[in-house]
C-alpha cells in the first residue's frame, strides 16, 4: 500500500500527461488543482523520495522526472522570454532613435530652408534700404542744388527791378513773368522734394524695423539649426551625453511646427510687402525726379528765350536811337553851320549899314539949300531901310534857328538818355542776366530717368 500521506499534490503540465499513460493509473495521487512555486516544489519531491518506500519510489519515478524536466524547462523558457523582450524592446529603442533622428534631420532641413529664405530676405532687404539712403540722398543734393538756380533767379529778378528804379522799364514784360513762374517753380520742386525726402526716411525707418526683426529671427534660426546639427550628430558614445532626470517632464516650447511656419512665412511675407512698398516710393521719387527735372530744365530755358527776345528788342531799338541820334545830331550840326552863317551875314551887313548912315550923317550936314533930297539921298535911305530889313530877316532867321538848336539840343539829350537807358538795359540783360545764366552750371538737365 502507497503512504499517501506524506505527498504532496503536484500539478500535471499538459505537455507532459502522454508520459504517464505508461504508468498505473490507480497508483497515482489525486491530482491538486493549484500549482505551488518551484523550490517548494523541489522541496516536496526530495521529501517524498525520503519517506517513499522501494516500491512507491520507483512507481513515481517517470513522474518525477517528467516534472523535473519541466520545471527545467521554466527557466528557459523565461531566459527565452527575456532574451526576446530584450531584443524586441532594443528594436522598439533603435527604430525611436532612428526615427528621431530622421525627424531631427527634417527638421534641420526645415530650419535650414527658412533660414536661408529669411538671410535671402535680409539681403534683399539690406540692399533695398542702401538703394532708398541713396535716392534721399539725391533727393537732399537736389534740394541744395536748386538753392543757387533760384538764387541766380532771384538777382535777376532784382537787377531788373533795379532797372525800373531807374525808368529803364515802366512796366512788367515777358521776362519778369517768366522769372517769377521759375522762382516759383523752383520753390514747389524743393517743398516736393522735402516732401518725398520724409517719405523716404519714414520709409526706411520701417525697412530697418523690420530688418531687425529678420536679424533676430536669422539669429534664431542659426542658433537653432547648430543646436539640431549637434543633436542630429549625437551619438553614445559623445562626449555631451549625460543623465537629465526629469527632462521629460520639462516643457519650455512655445509654438508648434505649424505656427513656427506661419510664423517665419508671415515675416517674410511682411518682408516681401515692405520692400514692394518701398520700391515703388523709390521709384515715384525717380518719377518725380526726372518730371521736375524736365520741368525745371524747361522753364530755365523758356526765361532764357525770353532775354534772348527782350535783348534782340533792346538790340534794335538802341540800333534806331543811335541811328536817329546820328540824324539829329547831324542837322544839329546843319543847323549851327546855318547859324553861323547868319551870324557872319548880319555882321556883315554892320559894315554897309555903317558907310549908308555915316554918308546920311555927313550929307546931312550939307550947308542951307544944299542939303537937297538928291536920288544919292533917296538911294541912301533906301538902302538903310533895306539893310534894317534885311537884319530884321536874318536876325529872326537866327532866332528861329538857334530855338530850333536849342529843341534839338533838347531831344538829343532825351535820346541820348534813352540811349543810355537802352545800352543800361541791354547791358544788364545780356552781360549781367543772360551771360551768367548761360555759364551758370544748372544742376538739372533734361533726362528721361535719374
Amino acid at each position: 500500500m502507497l503512504n499517501t500521506g506524506v505527498l504532496k499534490e503536484f500539478p500535471m503540465p499538459d505537455r507532459l500527461r502522454f508520459n504517464l499513460e505508461y504508468a498505473n493509473p490507480d497508483l497515482l495521487p489525486p491530482v491538486a488543482p493549484t500549482l505551488p512555486s518551484t523550490m517548494k516544489n523541489v522541496e516536496n519531491l526530495v521529501s517524498a523520495k525520503r519517506d517513499s518506500s522501494v516500491p512507491e519510489w520507483t512507481l513515481r519515478d517517470p513522474y518525477r522526472v517528467n516534472l523535473v524536466d519541466a520545471l527545467r524547462d521554466d527557466p528557459t523558457r523565461l531566459k527565452v522570454d527575456a532574451l526576446r523582450k530584450c531584443q524586441e524592446e532594443n528594436q522598439v529603442t533603435d527604430k525611436r532613435l532612428a526615427d528621431t533622428r530622421r525627424k531631427l534631420n527634417d527638421r534641420v532641413n526645415d530650419v535650414n530652408y527658412w533660414r536661408k529664405e529669411v538671410v535671402s530676405e535680409t539681403e534683399k532687404l539690406e540692399k533695398e534700404i542702401r538703394d532708398v539712403d541713396l535716392m534721399k540722398q539725391r533727393i537732399d543734393r537736389e534740394i541744395a542744388e536748386l538753392d543757387a538756380p533760384l538764387r541766380v533767379s532771384l538777382e535777376n529778378t532784382g537787377i531788373r527791378r533795379l532797372k525800373k528804379s531807374d525808368n529803364a522799364v515802366l512796366y512788367l514784360d515777358g521776362v519778369d513773368y517768366e522769372l517769377t513762374k521759375e522762382q516759383d517753380a523752383i520753390k514747389n520742386a524743393q517743398k516736393a522734394y522735402r516732401i518725398m525726402a520724409a517719405s523716404l526716411q519714414a520709409q526706411n525707418g520701417r525697412n530697418k524695423v523690420l530688418l531687425d526683426d529678420l536679424y533676430r529671427d536669422s539669429s534664431a534660426k542659426h542658433t537653432a539649426l547648430s543646436i539640431d546639427h549637434k543633436c542630429y550628430g549625437m551619438r553614445f558614445t559623445s562626449p555631451e551625453v549625460r543623465a537629465y532626470p526629469g527632462i521629460e517632464v520639462y516643457e519650455n516650447t512655445i509654438s508648434t511646427p505649424n505656427s513656427w511656419t506661419q510664423c517665419s512665412n508671415t515675416l517674410v511675407l511682411r518682408s516681401q510687402q515692405t520692400r514692394k512698398e518701398s520700391t515703388i516710393l523709390r521709384q515715384e521719387a525717380k518719377n518725380l525726379l526726372t518730371k521736375t527735372t524736365n520741368e525745371l530744365w524747361r522753364i530755365w530755358s523758356r526765361v532764357n528765350e525770353a532775354f534772348r527776345v527782350k535783348i534782340n528788342q533792346l538790340e534794335d531799338h538802341s540800333r534806331q536811337l543811335h541811328h536817329r541820334y546820328t540824324i539829329l545830331n547831324q542837322e544839329i550840326c546843319d543847323l549851327i553851320r546855318d547859324a553861323d552863317l547868319l551870324k557872319r551875314n548880319i555882321e556883315e551887313k554892320a559894315k554897309p549899314l555903317k558907310l549908308t548912315q555915316t554918308r546920311l550923317q555927313w550929307r546931312s550936314n550939307r550947308p542951307g539949300y544944299e542939303n537937297c533930297h538928291d536920288p544919292a539921298h533917296t538911294a541912301m535911305r533906301d538902302g538903310l531901310t533895306e539893310i534894317h530889313q534885311t537884319i530884321a530877316t536874318l536876325s529872326k532867321q537866327l532866332k528861329d534857328t538857334e530855338a530850333t538848336i536849342n529843341n534839338l539840343n533838347y531831344a538829343k539829350v532825351s535820346l541820348e538818355h534813352e540811349i543810355k537807358t537802352v545800352s543800361d538795359s541791354l547791358h544788364r540783360d545780356r552781360d549781367r542776366c543772360l551771360a551768367v545764366r548761360n555759364a551758370f552750371p544748372v544742376c538739372f538737365r533734361p533726362c528721361m530717368s535719374v
